[in-house]
Parts: C-alpha cells; sequence; structure tokens
C-alpha cells in the first residue's frame, strides 16, 4: 500500500485533510476519491500528498490545482533542487529528538529565511511534530507518466519570490521553480506565477482566487 506524504500546514482545512490523509492509508479507494473530488488544490507537502492521491485514482479527479509541492524526487540532480534537499536532510534525520520548536526554527533557515522567533500554540507545535517524523519528500517516486496519462485538467501554480529574502530566493525560490516547471513540462499543466508571494500565493486572496475559479469555470463539467 503506498504511504501517503502530509504535510500540517497552517491553514482552516488542514485538521479535514490530515484526517483524510490518516484513513486512506487503510481505506485507500474510498478516501482517495473522497480526497480529490473534495480538495481540488494544496500546496508544499499536501500538493506532493494530492499528487499522489490522484495519480492512485485518477478516475475520481475532476480537476487537480498543486501550490509549489515539495515533490523534489522528480528533478534530483539540478543544482538548485539538491542545494535544498542538503539543506533540509539534516532536519529529517535529526526530527525526532528536536523539539517542535527547534524543528520549525530549523526548518525556516533550511529554506534561506531569516531565524524566526518561533512560539508556537499547540496546534502548530503538534504539526511541527509530525511533520518531523514524515518520509522525507525526496525518497517519495513520483509517476508522472501515469498522472501525464490522465485526462482531468492540472494547473501548477507558485510565487514569484520577489518579497523574499535575497538567501530564501535563492535556496527555495529556485528549487520550487525548477520543480514546478518539470510538472508543468511533464504533466503537462497549465502554469500561474503570483507576484508579492512566496511558498504561499494562495494567501493573496483575491489574485488566487481569480485564477483559480478561472480554471475551475473552463473545465466546469456542468
Amino acid at each position: 500500500m503506498l504511504k501517503l506524504l502530509f504535510w500540517s500546514i497552517d491553514v482552516a482545512m488542514g485538521r479535514a485533510l490530515r484526517q483524510i490523509a490518516l484513513i486512506s492509508m487503510r481505506r485507500w479507494k474510498t478516501s482517495c476519491a473522497l480526497l480529490v473530488r473534495v480538495l481540488t488544490w494544496w500546496g508544499s507537502y499536501g500538493g506532493l500528498l494530492c499528487l499522489l492521491a490522484a495519480a492512485a485514482q485518477s478516475q475520481a479527479v475532476w480537476t487537480l490545482t498543486v501550490i509549489e509541492p515539495i515533490a523534489t524526487s522528480i528533478a534530483r540532480g539540478n543544482e538548485a533542487v539538491e542545494r535544498l534537499v542538503a539543506r533540509l536532510a539534516p532536519l529529517f534525520s535529526q526530527g525526532a529528538v528536536m523539539s517542535p520548536e527547534q524543528f520549525a526554527k530549523a526548518f525556516y533557515q533550511a529554506l534561506g529565511f531569516d531565524s524566526p522567533s518561533v512560539d508556537l500554540d499547540e496546534r502548530r507545535a503538534a504539526a511541527a511534530a509530525t511533520t518531523a517524523r514524515e518520509p522525507a519528500p525526496w525518497d517519495t517516486e513520483l509517476p508522472l507518466d501515469r498522472l501525464a496519462a490522465a485526462s482531468f485538467p492540472k494547473l501548477v501554480v507558485s510565487g514569484a519570490w520577489d518579497i523574499a529574502p535575497p538567501l530564501a530566493r535563492q535556496i527555495a525560490g529556485s528549487a520550487f521553480r525548477v520543480i514546478c516547471e518539470v510538472l508543468e513540462k511533464r504533466l503537462p499543466a497549465e502554469r500561474a506565477v503570483f507576484r508579492g508571494a512566496a511558498h504561499n500565493p494562495q494567501l493573496l486572496g483575491s489574485p488566487f482566487n481569480e485564477r483559480l475559479r478561472a480554471f475551475l469555470a473552463a473545465h466546469s463539467r456542468s
């Protein structure tokens, strides 16, 4: 059975997605269909999760939108991706002995951001602890050929990283750009890049919502 990866990002449906993902490990077909019908988009670790789910149950998918999925395995050998993997690798080997606050701080630093003052509430601390125990994303093979053969429309979204500090733009921004370009070419997929955003362009609100709404309307089944 394919193990699902899940990144507990801080959005309203994060808890619901985690529950679906956990159920999916036990009842793959039923819960996978529910996952991909209800959630047409997700990002980062969740984006990798949705790509895996969509590949496994393509007949249940209407459309798929992913936001900078951390699908590093599809671009190994690329200098920018290898640099990101090298910076993140120590976190996944040492995560079990790090506190959630230590892990969150180290994660931000690995992406190239300035060291933040981390004060996690109970929910975010649990999310960080969960992520520290997840398999490394570069150990997960993504079946691109299977996704490419699927007929449902795909959209790959990323931020321009123009607002990020120079180091974060060089480390994380460059790597996610390469990953998204590979997905755009191999799936193939429509592409959207948003200025004024880094890893979370969905937080822009209207610009992201309008692009997603247009994509869904163009491929409506009604």
